[in-house]
């Protein structure tokens, strides 16, 4: 059996909560729904802010592969 993983309001999922999510056994698909300009994840450690954690997994790829 195939799954997919409807990931929607990926703008506000963190790199970590994307990973995890994907790492279930029946997940075959990631349909990642979302507008990385939005509100960004919600971090309330400044510790975690300044490692990273306040950039979406979504924001990232964005800025990797922007549209021309």
């Amino acid at each position: 059996e195939r799954g997919t993983l409807f990931l929607d309001e990926a703008g506000q999922c963190n790199e970590a909560e994307f990973y995890l999510a994907t790492t279930f056994p029946t997940v075959r698909r990631v349909a990642v729904i979302g507008d990385p300009s939005q509100l960004p994840p919600t971090v309330i450690d400044m510790g975690c802010k300044q490692a990273g954690f306040g950039k979406s997994w979504m924001e990232r790829i964005y800025h990797l592969f922007p549209s021309k």
